[in-house]
């Protein structure tokens, strides 16, 4: 045998072992279900993340996406182990404002009467399948211009809303 077909060989075999595993890993339900699942009902409706006339779809996906990562890996955090959080995102309001009557009408204007709010459903689900938890909520920061999230994500262009999402799993889900 020669060293290409030994290299070959030992590659091939490599890969098989490499998808025999993940597709192992994929007819297992449990390992491929996440424990927090988020949705958006009708994102295209929502206040103005990302809107149409100072965004574009690709800004809103991506907001939304980042937001969805954020919850996920926040609440994956609280959870015990075998429980499950499913959140439907019904309206995003990002801190700030445009104001169309400045110069630059297209620069969100962050100010403490424009705070960030976020209305969700949620359902807290058990190993067994039934709701343990479930509710409405209508988030609201007021006091955002001073709260922690000026440092806590202070790069972020959603600070605000991922301090605000931060606060109300803690709130509903911190263990103990």
């Amino acid at each position: 045998m020669t060293s290409t077909n030994a290299f070959t060989s030992v590659l091939f075999l490599a890969l098989l072992g490499a998808w025999t595993s993940s597709s192992a890993a994929q007819a297992d339900p449990s390992a491929s279900a996440p424990a927090v699942r988020v949705e958006y009902l009708h994102p295209e409706k929502f206040q103005d993340i990302g809107e149409g006339r100072y965004g574009s779809d690709r800004q809103r996906t991506a907001h939304l996406e980042m937001l969805r990562k954020h919850i996920q890996q926040r609440a994956g955090r609280l959870l015990p182990e075998g429980q499950s959080l499913a959140v439907t995102i019904t309206d995003v309001d990002m801190a700030g404002s445009f104001e169309p009557w400045r110069r630059y009408y297209d620069v969100r204007i962050v100010r403490d009467i424009y705070p960030p709010r976020i209305d969700l459903h949620f359902q807290l689900i058990d190993a067994t399948g039934d709701v343990v938890k479930e509710g409405e909520r209508k988030l609201r920061d007021m006091t955002f211009m001073t709260s922690s999230a000026m440092y806590r994500y202070s790069n972020d262009v959603l600070r605000y809303e991922k301090a605000l999402l931060d606060d109300w799993l803690e709130r509903d889900f911190r263990r103990g």
